[in-house]
């Protein structure tokens, strides 16, 4: 979407952001490798946003000239029915794409870590272990040499 501004010549609100060099991050957002795939879906999605906007404004213009409100009249969104469908984000990590590629991503490297931490620790004890073990054999086996 900050793509979609900059290229329309709209501007950042905050003072020291350059919209024009905007330059997007997709890795966060998905996993897919084809940028085509993305753009494809990217100009599905602002297509089915553009017509759900003009759809419910439609909806609440005509109930305003009907002289009704939303925080006046509580069934004002009653008859409003939300698009059944939305297109999906490319197949990303997993399967998932936004935060929740992130999240999952996140996910992944701390239990990598957590298992790397941990099977270090289970071979430092067991290189502890064998280690005394082997000392208590040899104390043991000078202990009951014959003189």
């Amino acid at each position: 979407r900050a793509e979609e501004i900059a290229r329309n010549g709209g501007k950042s609100l905050h003072p020291d952001v350059d919209a024009s060099a905007f330059v997007p991050f997709v890795s966060v957002y998905s996993s897919a490798t084809n940028s085509e795939e993305l753009e494809h879906f990217y100009t599905k999605a602002r297509a089915e946003a553009d017509a759900w906007h003009e759809a419910r404004t439609a909806y609440i213009t005509e109930r305003l000239r009907q002289g009704q409100h939303p925080d006046t009249h509580p069934d004002f969104f009653a008859a409003w029915v939300e698009p059944s469908s939305m297109p999906k984000m490319p197949n990303g990590f997993f399967g998932l794409g936004g935060h929740d590629a992130a999240i999952a991503k996140g996910v992944i490297v701390v239990a990598a870590v957590f298992l790397f931490i941990l099977a270090n620790a289970i071979a430092l004890v067991v290189w502890i272990v064998r280690r005394f073990d082997r000392r208590r054999k040899r104390r043991t086996a000078h202990a009951t040499i014959p003189a």
